[in-house]
């Protein structure tokens, strides 16, 4: 798999950054104003309409009170000629009364099952928006990280001179031409042999601190099946800070494949993760990386970065050849699709 770009237009890539932030902008408004109107009905149905029907109770049932007394006076008071006078407007009054009150009492009933209700549904609204929260909180910042790094990558690449006859086809001290870096097989009795390649302590501390170095690891594969088999692996696993240390070879030219050992970390901040040359290629010095300033270049690496101490993963650009753990039995490819790969 092919993992170059043509890239014709830088304004095209920074359009689509404007577009993103637009995006993203809009979404948290929108997930803040959901959010605002939400909690504007709670205090409405909580606050406003609870503390009213309460009063309303309050009055309405002293107003239903002074109708049965009034009703009770005038069933008591004769008339002139020693009859009972008529109580057809008192009991009216009492009936118009205690439909009034009870009206209230139905009125507080429905505030406090719309006020569950609403409960329900918040809880329930907040956990469908929840990965579209993340996505536009954390994802994005994600890939406006990527997007900035490749805009600066590509601005740094214009700014290149072009190469000289002598790095296009160079030569030795006798003249002789010289080959570029070419690939070699990696086996399971490999996984060794490539450990020793591993710089010591001593030298880990004296790589010096450079992001630039980062850009090339974008080139290696790591598939989406491995990914999957990383993800499964659960003991030993470890832990990493964003400023963590990792540190890298460099060479002249780009490797054609690459390994990442993660050995036991030899001094504070340090991941203990190393990537180094799978392949021919010469190392002419060491760089070291934040874990951010990889994770930028390669988020995909994030569980990868989690791998427990003595893990090795090997992989080309096009495809990831293994994962062994520290006793260099084979982790991926699995068994069934055949450790030995063309």
């Amino acid at each position: 798999m092919s993992r170059s770009a043509r890239v014709e237009s830088f304004d095209q890539i920074k359009t689509f950054r404007v577009a993103l932030c637009k995006f993203v902008v809009e979404i948290k408004n929108a997930l803040a104003e959901a959010e605002s109107e939400i909690m504007r009905k709670e205090q409405w149905l909580r606050q406003d309409q609870h503390t009213h029907w309460k009063a309303q109770i309050r009055s309405r049932n002293e107003l239903m009170h002074r109708a049965k007394t009034a009703l009770l006076q005038k069933q008591e008071t004769k008339t002139p000629l020693g009859g009972r006078a008529t109580c057809v407007e008192e009991r009216k009054a009492l009936v118009v009364a205690q439909r009034r009150f009870a009206e209230a009492e139905q009125k507080l009933a429905n505030v406090q099952r719309w006020a569950r209700k609403l409960d329900e549904e918040s809880f329930a609204f907040k956990g469908k928006v929840q990965p579209l929260a993340h996505a536009v909180e954390v994802d994005a910042r994600r890939a406006f990280a990527m997007i900035d790094h490749v805009l600066d990558a590509l601005a740094e690449y214009t700014r290149l001179q072009p190469p000289s006859e002598a790095l296009v086809n160079p030569v030795d001290d006798a003249g002789a031409p010289m080959s570029r870096a070419a690939p070699v097989s990696v086996g399971v009795e490999d996984a060794a042999a490539l450990r020793k390649r591993t710089p010591d302590p001593d030298i880990r501390d004296a790589a010096l601190d450079s992001d630039a170095q980062a850009a090339w690891l974008a080139a290696f594969a790591i598939e989406v099946d491995c990914q999957v088999a990383i993800g499964e692996i659960e003991d030993g696993r470890a832990t990493y800070l964003p400023r963590d240390r990792v540190v890298l070879a460099c060479g002249r030219y780009a490797p054609g494949r690459i390994y990442l050992e993660r050995i036991a970390s030899p001094a504070p901040q340090d991941s203990g993760w190393f990537v180094g040359f799978a392949d021919n290629t010469e190392i002419g010095s060491y760089a070291s990386l934040r874990v951010a300033d990889v994770l930028a270049v390669r988020p995909d690496w994030e569980e990868l970065l989690t791998l427990p101490t003595g893990s090795l993963v090997v992989c080309n650009e096009d495809r990831t050849c293994g994962v062994w753990d520290a006793e260099n039995r084979v982790l991926w490819p699995r068994a069934t699709t055949g450790v030995n790969r063309p």
